[in-house]
């Protein structure tokens, strides 16, 4: 399902109220579903998608993730990715003012172990809060129920 994404999702929309969801199982060599959309809707009455898929040819083109509300829209802008980014930069509209959110390249996975290590170093809180993880996990399993009315099973096109 994409817990980054999620993290992301949630991060920038806040609390949901409400998760519908639908998963396939598309491409053979791949236990259990590879292609995932959700439908968040949060606390401030926005509403936020989540499109992940590991066999969609063509699917990398897709924002991952958007959130629209009353006023205008955030989402990940696919044609910025590049390697070493840990998704494409944020394009944001806001009652018609667009502006663009670059993400910058790092290596997600050192930096946070380094965060850890320091934090562990010099005692003080975790760079990623606990509640924040469960947070997601549980977004994810809100999700994956939520597919367990709704999945279906089709072979690629």
């Amino acid at each position: 399902m994409g817990i980054h994404y999620v993290d992301t999702l949630l991060n920038l929309g806040g609390d949901y109220t409400e998760v519908k969801s639908v998963c396939a199982h598309g491409f053979a060599g791949l236990e259990g579903e590879d292609i995932s959309v959700s439908i968040f809707r949060f606390r401030s009455g926005a509403v936020g998608v989540l499109l992940y898929s590991w066999s969609s040819p063509g699917g990398d083109r897709a924002p991952a993730f958007e959130i629209y509300g009353e006023h205008g829209f955030i989402m990940e802008d696919p044609g910025s990715r590049v390697p070493g980014k840990p998704y494409g930069d944020l394009l944001i509209s806001i009652d018609g003012r667009q502006d663009k959110v670059v993400v910058e390249k790092v290596n997600t996975v050192e930096r946070e172990i380094e965060l850890f290590i320091q934090s562990v170093l010099n005692n003080t809180d975790v760079p990623m809060p606990p509640e924040i993880a469960l947070r997601d996990l549980k977004a994810v399993l809100d999700s994956y129920k939520n597919c367990g009315e709704l999945s279906m099973g089709f072979q690629p096109v």
